[in-house]
């Protein structure tokens, strides 16, 4: 009977170290995965359940930027925060800061709250697609006159828009 209460227990304990040392591989995996400083993205979907795929930051789909791992994001910044499974149960493998890949010249879509931007054809139109008037590296310097500035200050950059006429 000891035998086989004693058998029962090292069973439980050998599954409960298989499971969770494979949920801590495939944290770690995930981990590993996720995008870098540095590395630019397409998000699509809704900000609540959204994909990322890594794009070469040259490439004229290449909406963000990683510009923080830490989630102490800008203002201007999205937060995006990338899970392994339910994040009640796995948590954070992420927290990411992403700034647009903006150069002048370039158009987005800006979506609002619930969609992530989109880089798009200049000829795209509509209300909500903006063109970069300029770029600058430095958030004290100035928007050409009729466009909006967004200066991200934690990364000293200023975007500005203007219409995309």
């Amino acid at each position: 009977m000891v035998k086989r209460i004693i058998g029962g227990v090292v069973s439980i304990a050998l599954a409960l170290a298989v499971y969770f040392g494979w949920d801590t591989l495939r944290e770690k995996k995930a981990e590993a995965d996720a995008p870098q400083v540095g590395d630019c993205l397409i998000i699509t979907g809704s900000l609540s359940n959204a994909d990322d795929k890594d794009v070469a930051c040259d490439d004229a789909t290449a909406t963000y930027e990683v510009v923080g791992d830490d989630g102490e994001c800008d203002k201007t910044e999205l937060s995006y925060t990338i899970t392994l499974g339910d994040t009640s149960d796995q948590g954070n493998v992420a927290d990411l800061c992403l700034a647009w890949n903006a150069r002048e010249g370039d158009c987005f879509r800006i979506n609002g709250v619930t969609e992530p931007d989109e880089k798009v054809a200049c000829t795209t139109e509509g209300d909500t697609v903006y063109k970069v008037v300029a770029a600058f590296d430095s958030a004290s310097e100035k928007c050409p006159k009729g466009s909006k500035g967004f200066a991200n200050k934690k990364r000293d950059r200023l975007v500005c828009f203007g219409p995309n006429a």
